[in-house]
């Protein structure tokens, strides 16, 4: 992940998603590492992410696709059937 005061430059899109724990309820730091965890888990392979902040009940998550991901959406969709009009 980048340090927060780099700036990001991407081609693609970049997206900012919060999510929050069930009824809010707070996140110990055994949890938290779980959260980190599944953020980061298909970094750099499905998707990039630009950054993590996880605090007591609630998550802060930036990412892109990966381009190779793009790649296959794009080929599945020019050689499939569907049109666009």
């Amino acid at each position: 992940m980048r340090p927060y005061h780099q700036l990001i430059i991407s081609k693609l899109p970049i997206y900012f998603i919060t999510f929050v724990t069930w009824e809010r309820l707070e996140l110990n730091t055994a949890a938290r590492q779980i959260v980190l965890g599944s953020c980061l888990f298909f970094n750099e392979q499905r998707y990039q992410i630009y950054n993590v902040v996880i605090i007591s009940d609630h998550v802060h998550f930036s990412y892109s696709h990966s381009l190779k991901i793009m790649e296959i959406i794009i080929m599945m969709i020019e050689t499939s059937n569907l049109r666009y009009y």
